[in-house]
């Protein structure tokens, strides 16, 4: 099955990676270790990583027997809003757009050609990316994010657990974690981070610092935002030498005219934008659902361009 899964995967130029369960494991306990020797700010691992359920992922698999993650290439975005002074185009980072729902789109691509594992393929509810590197199917960069050779660092990875047997060999076990040859000496991208939250001595990214929380939590914007991102950041993933030549930027198809722009601005909240069902039904199709935050980041970044001009 697992000759079917990388058929699979060819045909539509994805990656895909296989192993036991014995990854979830590991990636479990090393982050119960985290946390525990405090490398893991504990506030960010009770917000933000504290949903985690591994093997367990799923309540109509007890038995977990196998882990498959998928690779998706996907670009940036660009998300265009009109403003009484002409557009007002923003950056969405990859994975932003449909993040949740490619996740049931490619399971049931996925059993629609190996339909032995329909009704046994869930998702899986733990950290992508350390599942991954374990797979041997990424590899970290210094910023904490992952890379595959020719793809670069923007893709999205799923991941399902399984009850079936797939060929997973009885002697597997997962690779060790390792940090990208080119990383050595580099620096390039903790140099560029403008919060600090990239730090030379270790793979993993001091996350309560990093822009990319703050841009998707209700409150003060600590840090401000990226220049032009309304989620996210993407300053260390472009000044990135290993990303030369591979990243993509490409409309979202979605622009937001200037009574919809309004509505979104007006009070920052959800109630303003359930005003304007077009709204409703453009975030529906960006997968975005959080209108507070959209409205918030946004006002931020119009008033950040403008101080500039």
């Amino acid at each position: 099955m697992i000759s079917q899964l990388q058929d699979w995967a060819a045909e539509r130029s994805f990656r895909v990676a296989c192993g036991g369960v014995r990854v979830l494991q590991e990636v479990r306990a090393e982050l119960a270790r985290q946390r525990s020797t405090g490398e893991l700010d504990a506030n960010f691992y009770t917000s933000n990583l504290n949903f985690f359920r591994y093997e367990n992922s799923s309540e109509s698999i007890a038995d977990v027997k196998a882990v498959i993650v998928v690779a998706i290439p996907r670009p940036a975005h660009r998300l265009t809003f009109e403003l009484e002074t002409g557009p007002f185009e923003v950056t969405l980072p990859p994975t932003y757009v449909r993040y949740s729902a490619l996740f049931k789109e490619v399971r049931n691509d996925i059993t629609s050609k190996i339909p032995e594992l329909h009704g046994h393929l869930e998702v899986l509810v733990a950290p992508l990316k350390s599942v991954a590197c374990r797979l041997g199917l990424v590899t970290y960069g210094r910023s904490n994010l992952t890379y595959i050779p020719d793809w670069g660092s923007y893709f999205q990875l799923v991941g399902y657990v399984t009850d079936e047997d797939i060929g997973i060999a009885d002697d597997w076990r997962p690779e060790p974690l390792w940090l990208m040859p080119e990383c050595e000496n580099c620096g390039i991208c903790s140099n560029a981070c403008p919060t600090g939250a990239i730090n030379e001595e270790r793979i993993l990214l001091h996350a309560e610092l990093c822009t990319t929380l703050f841009s998707e939590q209700l409150g003060d914007l600590n840090h401000g935002l990226s220049a032009d991102c309304l989620f996210g950041c993407l300053n260390c993933q472009q000044i990135c030498p290993a990303n030369s030549g591979l990243l993509r930027i490409e409309s979202a198809g979605v622009t937001f005219d200037r009574r919809e722009t309004e509505a979104i601005l007006g009070g920052y909240g959800a109630r303003a934008c359930d005003n304007v069902e077009s709204v409703t039904c453009k975030l529906a199709v960006l997968g975005l659902t959080e209108e507070a935050l959209i409205g918030r980041n946004l006002a931020h970044l119009i008033a950040g361009r403008a101080e500039t001009q």
